[in-house]
């Protein structure tokens, strides 16, 4: 049977968090979970492998130091506000992947960066876009990303993006060397999911198109 590992953060939303572990259990393909606690106290019935609990609250860079220690060939990160609504989810994505450069990451909504355009002005991809197939991309958003666990351990210095609160576009730059179109956002997939408009988001904090701007240009080689 084909294995991944898929990490997981906890911070202030525990019903959604339960109800995405218990979709990930029920996936067709066996999910090892990895928990990082942001300093507070989380209890599921359902097993998970391996759960470590902070002091601080560390937002998400910590996802991918748990990533880097996964034993499996495929490794994914997804938020707790998106529901897997569809069993094979996590098969396709892998699959997908079987058949990429290593350095690839699958996911479900991206941004193609525009020279001369902030990160908000560009090219976003969303779920419900039209059209058909996939679509390549520069940045593959942190809700839903699939990856080799071989590419963060080789590409990625983890220590380098431990300050910002953008690790999906870091990540997404490190692994495609700066360059552009590196990324898949799998329209296949996206029948199969629910994404829902969650309380504490970062998106709703003060100054995060600004980061995202900041981080795109320090990450990328387009500007």
């Amino acid at each position: 049977m084909l294995e991944v590992t898929v990490c997981l953060t906890n911070w202030r939303r525990p019903e959604y968090l339960r109800r995405l572990i218990r979709q990930l259990r029920e996936q067709s393909v066996k999910a090892t979970i990895f928990l990082w606690n942001n300093g507070e106290a989380f209890s599921c019935d359902d097993a998970i492998d391996w759960t470590v609990t902070s002091s601080l609250n560390q937002i998400c860079w910590p996802r991918w130091f748990m990533a880097s220690m996964a034993s499996t060939e495929f490794c994914f990160v997804i938020d707790d506000d998106l529901e897997l609504l569809d069993s094979q989810i996590l098969k396709i994505v892998a699959e997908r992947l079987m058949q990429a450069p290593e350095s690839t990451i699958v996911g479900l909504e991206g941004v193609n960066l525009i020279k001369g355009a902030s990160y908000l002005k560009s090219d976003h991809i969303r779920l419900g876009r039209e059209g058909d197939g996939e679509i390549p991309c520069d940045i593959v958003k942190g809700t839903f990303m699939g990856f080799r666990t071989a590419a963060i351990r080789k590409r990625v210095p983890l220590m380098s993006f431990a300050d910002s609160r953008e690790d999906d576009i870091a990540i997404s730059a490190y692994l495609a060397g700066g360059e552009p179109r590196g990324h898949i956002c799998l329209r296949q997939i996206w029948p199969g999911v629910r994404l829902h408009d969650a309380p504490h988001s970062l998106w709703r904090k003060a100054g995060h198109f600004e980061r995202r701007d900041a981080a795109a240009r320090r990450f990328f080689n387009i500007y």
